[in-house]
């Protein structure tokens, strides 16, 4: 990336510019997009209930069933019955979104939702 910089000589007051390149490249639209989106998922986080009434009573009961069954890891049944926030960047959310069959930006869609109840 090319910089300029403004210099002035302390004895004649004279100002002059000299450009510089840092050998790196300006962003393109998808690396912006992407940093954007990233940090749009840093804050998302919303209340359990928020999540729950967003999501709807169908897919909380599968959510509740899938807590109770012996088979789902220990760390995920204990955050579905007992987080009270949930964070977008969580890796459970991940889990979870996986276990739902849904994607990412539906998950995305969903903390928008849950953000705004």
């Amino acid at each position: 990336m090319i910089h300029t910089v403004k210099q002035i000589n302390a004895k004649t007051g004279e100002i002059s510019f000299i450009e510089y390149d840092d050998g790196e490249t300006e962003p393109t639209a998808e690396e912006i997009a992407a940093a954007e989106l990233d940090a749009e998922r840093a804050a998302m986080i919303c209340s359990r209930l928020q999540a729950r009434l967003a999501l709807g009573a169908v897919t909380c009961a599968a959510l509740d069933a899938m807590a109770d069954d012996a088979e789902t890891p220990w760390a995920l049944a204990q955050t579905l019955k007992y987080a009270q926030t949930w964070h977008r960047t969580h890796e459970t959310m991940d889990e979870i979104r996986w276990a739902l069959g849904y994607t990412a930006d539906e998950i995305d869609a969903l903390f928008r939702v849950a953000m705004a109840l």
